[in-house]
């Protein structure tokens, strides 16, 4: 159903048509097309996430099944279709290296072009607490999640203001849901909706792939606050960057209103892991890892 007969038709008529020196395949389920190259085109494979027993770690996350599962020796079937299959983190590169039976793995992470943000925010009042993010069925779960424990907690009412972004804000019903939010919808330019937070939140307690929410807002240089499910792939030192619940970040939340830590220093955090991240994983640098 994913790869139907017709893609496989109409890409065999494109190879028939010319020599294809490289073909790159966006996750294992489409692998199969690699199957209509001969060897002389490197066939490689960029695959975001895991899938074998998926659905049933979602479950145990309390989320709904996804629509696409497999085995694990479903998914290695797959990879070895490529000659090289690169992984969108570590943890994902060292698993996808143990089931593989010939295919290189390397670590790359979609990265963003550094654009850290002088002076973040609306200024003065009330601080702002943005998240952006698709419409995908987890990042819904996850908002109401922490909007439900943030409206139960009216001493922070006072402090801070929702800032909603993304086509999620289409996915969540009526606004008039979310009195203590505002939603912005799609953007022209995710700088503006950056610009307008004072600090950024990832709730999300499911670990899979890389959760760009978070990339995107350190790659602004804005403080961070998320849990350490949506880090995975990102190393950090800063006790903000893995939070175990929805409650911690609410917690964390309180302690920036009492003054325990600045936004300042939050925002150094950001930009230092970012900075981190570019040198360890930029697609010039040797240091992009190859796990054979």
């Amino acid at each position: 159903d994913w790869c139907g007969p017709e893609l496989l038709d109409f890409v065999g008529k494109l190879r028939e048509s010319r020599q294809f020196d490289v073909c790159l395949v966006h996750y294992v389920f489409l692998s199969k097309v690699l199957d209509l190259f001969a060897q002389d085109t490197c066939k490689l494979i960029y695959t975001h996430d895991i899938y074998a027993r998926r659905n049933s770690r979602l479950q145990a996350s309390g989320l709904e099944a996804y629509s696409f599962s497999t085995s694990a020796w479903e998914e290695a079937r797959g990879l070895d279709r490529a000659d090289t299959v690169f992984a969108i983190q570590e943890k994902e590169a060292r698993y996808f290296a143990g089931v593989t039976g010939s295919a290189q793995v390397v670590t790359l992470p979609w990265l963003p072009q550094r654009r850290f943000l002088e002076n973040p925010g609306g200024g003065g009042g009330k601080l702002v607490v943005g998240y952006f993010a698709s419409g995908y069925k987890n990042n819904v779960k996850a908002f109401t999640e922490f909007y439900r424990a943030f409206r139960a907690k009216p001493e922070l009412h006072d402090r801070y203001t929702l800032l909603v972004g993304g086509t999620i804000c289409e996915r969540l019903g009526a606004p008039g849901l979310y009195p203590l939010a505002s939603f912005r919808g799609t953007v022209a330019d995710v700088t503006d909706f950056y610009g307008a937070c004072d600090l950024v939140v990832n709730p999300d307690l499911f670990e899979s792939g890389l959760k760009l929410k978070g990339i995107e807002a350190l790659s602004f240089g804005i403080p961070l606050l998320t849990t350490r499910w949506a880090m995975a792939g990102i190393e950090s030192g800063c006790t903000y960057h893995a939070i175990e619940d929805v409650p911690g970040v609410l917690a964390a939340m309180e302690d920036i209103a009492q003054g325990q830590i600045s936004l300042a220093e939050l925002a150094q955090q950001s930009r230092d892991t970012f900075d981190s991240l570019k040198r360890r994983y930029d697609a010039g640098n040797s240091l992009c890892q190859s796990r054979a």
